[in-house]
């Protein structure tokens, strides 16, 4: 006699049973269905995540910001115009 663990399939239905056959059978293609559905839900995905990452491969990066020097008197002066203005205010 068995002690303790889940009854085995034989003791709901014979193993020769037609009923357990079908239900077996139906069992194993259910798996069979989800199993083909999982691997094309991955296969989904792993398109995704290949197209997402070439796009980002391709993506040409920028180097180092480069300013000229009327560019940086023009900010240097604009800044020292509002320090004044800073400055005067206070007086």
């Amino acid at each position: 006699m068995k002690s303790g663990g889940a009854p085995g399939p034989q003791s709901a239905l014979p193993v020769g049973s037609t009923l357990f056959t079908m239900t077996v059978t139906n069992l194993v293609s259910s798996t069979d269905a989800e199993i083909a559905r999982l691997l094309e839900a991955r296969n989904l995905l792993a398109a995704d995540v290949s197209t997402s990452t070439s796009k980002a491969a391709t993506k040409k990066t920028t180097g180092k910001r480069v300013m000229s020097a009327a560019g940086r008197k023009r900010i240097a002066d604009a800044q020292r115009k509002r320090w004044a203005k800073q400055k005067k205010a206070k007086k």
